[in-house]
Parts: structure tokens; sequence; C-alpha cells
């Protein structure tokens, strides 16, 4: 009995040691289990912070982007209005748009490397609130003189905006998703263009002219709130002097430049001649040139150049905005002087080109991520130089449906060109110069846009003025006008394609040579 029940609790004992160990081994791969799905859930909740933070920034940018265009576009519709308002003539007038552009385009390239030095989020946020403050005051001016002053506050806010709109989606956007993100900041600048027109007389006729700059106020207010919390608090590890002389000859040189390319509005200094004004601007570029050979820690770094991939793309972004200048400059001539259009109209049929650049837009930057950027970028330049071509054949008795079909190829051309380049540009960008990047893009842009309106003067003025102006011109000189300008356009687009085929080459080199070579 002893025996078999001393056998019996052996058995029992033999049964359940492999019960316990089993047992012990499913708590162990439990707890196991646990902390791995603790730890999952940690980074899933990390991964949706991320997130969310890109999300909110790309917010924050794209709102600041679409209030910039929303603003100057309505602004331009306001001219007239505030003309009368302040019994000033038109020639006052337009440094309301003048001032802002002057600001704007001068402060643009320092305020980009100023972000590199001392980090972009707060500059960003400090940019929103300058933009504000200057909408606010030329809400609420007292003459022209403090309208004008106000228009330059808001011209330092919008330099910050569009300065570091790109280099801030450069690093919220990964490398493979930044075509798609800059095809959205196109489609949103467009917008902003399309819009701005029509928001702008809506609210001048029922609320006045004011009314344009109170509704950045709300936009402002939401933006820095959104940039503030989301955008990445960045400290650079060096925080080298910024460059102020090199700043201040920058400013300078490309003041009397805008100036130079603005004949007949700058008022008593017309007095000292076109030429004299030229040799000025001429005079500090060189000053410029000058400070920053010797700088230590010039705004400008020339070796940046020495990337051709990003020196080659920067060139075709200006000849691209040489081009689209000149088209809008001379269209609204045609249209009403030519074709006898009614203004309605003629603002119907100019919306067309950025209306089809805001749809084409991200889906360049879609493709551009699947297919390549210089891929789709030499199809939208074929596309715009056929769109040339086809505009070069306009004539006194073009319908609205011609003009219609041949400027929709320009829009997409132009929408299938710009974010791919944009992306590019950026991409190129070395680390810790994404700010300055950013900012020579942007004045690049601008003073593209400037010297093509000037140069398209040059030829109108020849071809068109010599008979009597464009009101009174005859209608056939002011085609022939147009013709040889969409002529020279053709020849500038192929030009930039040229340039692309030649980034893409240096971009296979530039990847050949540091590929493995076994």
């Amino acid at each position: 009995m002893i025996i078999a029940a001393a056998g019996g609790r052996a058995m029992r004992i033999r049964i359940q040691a492999p019960c316990r160990r089993a047992e012990r081994r499913f708590r162990s791969a439990w707890r196991i289990q646990s902390r791995r799905r603790r730890v999952s859930g940690g980074n899933m909740d990390s991964d949706s912070k991320v997130s969310g933070h890109k999300r909110g920034g790309m917010a924050a940018v794209l709102i600041c982007l679409f209030m910039a265009m929303l603003d100057s576009s309505a602004v331009n519709i306001a001219l007239p209005t505030i003309a009368q308002a302040y019994h000033v003539d038109f020639g006052l007038a337009r440094w309301v748009v003048l001032s802002y552009m002057l600001a704007l385009t001068a402060l643009v390239l320092p305020m980009g490397r100023l972000a590199d030095v001392v980090g972009k989020r707060n500059i960003y946020v400090a940019g929103i609130v300058i933009f504000g403050v200057g909408s606010a005051a030329c809400a609420m001016p007292a003459s022209i003189a403090s309208l004008l002053l106000s228009r330059v506050v808001q011209g330092v806010g919008a330099a910050i905006i569009l300065a570091l709109g790109p280099a801030l989606v450069t690093e919220l956007v990964p490398a493979g998703e930044r075509g798609r993100a800059f095809g959205i900041m196109g489609a949103v600048v467009a917008l902003g263009v399309i819009i701005g027109p029509s928001a702008g007389g809506a609210l001048i006729a029922v609320l006045g002219w004011h009314s344009i700059f109170w509704l950045n106020i709300p936009l402002c207010v939401g933006a820095a709130t959104v940039a503030f919390k989301h955008l990445n608090r960045d400290r650079p590890s060096e925080r080298p002097p910024f460059d102020l002389a090199g700043t201040a000859a920058l400013v300078a040189a490309l003041t009397l430049s805008l100036l130079a390319l603005s004949p007949g509005e700058l008022g008593f200094l017309d007095a000292l001649g076109g030429g004299g004004i030229w040799l000025a601007a001429v005079l500090m570029w060189l000053v410029f040139v000058w400070i920053e050979r010797r700088s230590g820690h010039p705004i400008v770094e020339a070796r940046l150049f020495g990337n051709a991939v990003l020196s080659l793309n920067l060139l075709a972004a200006f000849l691209s905005s040489v081009s689209i200048a000149a088209t809008l400059l001379l269209l609204p001539f045609y249209l009403q002087n030519v074709l006898g259009f009614a203004v309605a109209k003629t603002g119907l049929l100019l919306a067309i080109t950025p209306l089809v650049l805001t749809m084409a837009a991200p889906v360049s930057g879609i493709m551009a991520d699947r297919f390549g950027a210089h891929r789709v970028i030499a199809v939208g330049l074929i596309i715009m130089a056929i769109g040339f071509v086809a505009a070069s054949t306009l004539s006194t008795h073009s319908t609205s449906l011609e003009f219609a079909c041949k400027f929709v190829l320009v829009g997409l051309g132009l929408g299938l060109f710009q974010s791919p380049n944009n992306a590019l540009i950026m991409s190129a960008a070395e680390a810790g110069h994404a700010g300055i990047v950013s900012g020579l893009l942007a004045m690049t842009r601008l003073m593209g846009q400037t010297i093509g309106v000037a140069l398209v003067g040059i030829i109108w003025s020849w071809r068109v003025f010599i008979h009597e102006g464009a009101a009174r011109a005859l209608a056939q000189h002011q085609v022939d006008a147009l013709r040889e300008v969409f002529i020279g356009l053709t020849v500038l687009t192929l030009l930039v394609l040229a340039l692309s085929v030649q980034s893409s080459l240096c971009r296979k080199r530039a990847v050949a040579s540091v590929a493995p070579s076994g």
C-alpha cells in the first residue's frame, strides 16, 4: 500500500512536472508578447504623433502660401478703388504693389539665410506675425504714405513665408514623397491666384477695400498657432554670425535693380535718368560680390553653385518665370484691345492657365515620385513649347474657344514643370542650407517675373507704342508684337528643356561616381 501510494505520488509528480514547465513557458511567452505589444503600441503612438506633426506643419505652410497669393492678387483688383479713395493718380497707386514687391524680393534671400542661422520655426512664426501686423496696418491707414509703409511691413513677412515654405516642406516630407508635396503647394499657390480677384472684388463691393486686408488676420492667427505647435523647434548646432553688411548690400542692389526695371514709376528718381539708376545698381552688385568674397560667413556661399543640379534647375526656374510673367502681362491687352472682350470675360479667360496648373501640379508631383522628376519636367516643357507655338498663331479674329484651347496647353505644361523642378532644387540642398536654397528659389522666380515684364515691355513698346500706344495702335500691329513674343518664349522654353536634360545627365554622373565599383 505504502509502496503503491508512493508510486502514485511519484507518477503524479512526473505528470505534473511537464505541466508546470509548460505553464511557466506559456506565462513567459505571454509576458514577452505583452511587452512587444506595449513597445509596438508605443511605436504606433510615436508614428501617429510624427504623422500628426507632418500634417500640421504642411497645413501651416499651405495656409500661409494661400494667404500670400490671395492677398497679392486681390490687391491688384483694389488699385483703382485705392487711387480714388486717396485722390492719387495711377502712377502713385501702383506703388501699393511695387513697395510690397521691393521688400519681398530684396529680403527673401537674407531671410532664408537667417533661418539657417537661428532656426526655421521661430523665424517662420515671426514672419506670419509680421505679415498679420502689416495687414492690420494696411486696413486702417491714415494716408497713402502710411499705406505704402504698411505694405513694406507686409512684404517683410511675405519674404519670410515664401523663403522658408519649400525648406520646411523638405524637412517635413521624405524624399520619395516630395514631388507630391510640392505639387500640392503649386496647386495651392495657383488657387490663391484664381480666387484672389473674384474674392477681392466681392469684398470690395460689399465691405470696401480695407476688407481685403482684414481677411488676412484670422488666417495669420490660425497659421501661426498651427506652425508653433507642429513645426519642429530646430536649433542649429552652430550659430555663425549673420552677414549684416552683405545683407545691406544685397538689399540695396536688388532694390536699385527693381527700380531700374520699373521705368516711369520712380517719381523724382526719374530725374536721375534710367542710365544713372542702372549704373548705381551695377556698382552695388559689385560691392555685394566684394563683401561676400571677404566674409567668413557669406549670405550665399559660392560653392553652392558648384552643384550642377542645383544651378541648372535654378536657371530653369528663372527662365520659366520670365516666360509666364511675359504671358500674363500681354494677354489682357490682346483680349481687350484686339478682340474687344469685356473685362469680366477677359478675367475668365485669363483664369484658364492657373486653373489648369492647379489641377496638373499635384498630378505632376505624384508622377515625379513614380517615374522620375526629369522625365515629367521634359514632358511638361515640350507641352508648354507646343502651347507657345500655338499661341503665336493667334489673330485678330481668334475665338474664345481657340484662345482657351491654346492656353490649356501652356497651363498643363507649366503645371507638369514647376513642382518637380522645385523638388529637384530642394533635394539638391546640402544639410544646413535648406533655408538659403529655399530663399534662392523664391528670389530666382521673383526676379524672373520682374525681368520678364521688363523685356516684354521693350518688345511691346517697340512694336506697338510707336503706333500711338496700345489702345490706339492697329490691331494687326499688336498681334504682330504678340506673335514675336510667343516665338521668343518658345525658344526660351526649349532652352529650359536643354538645361533640364543637362541637369539629368549631371545627376546621373553624380550618382554613378558614388556608386560602389564592385
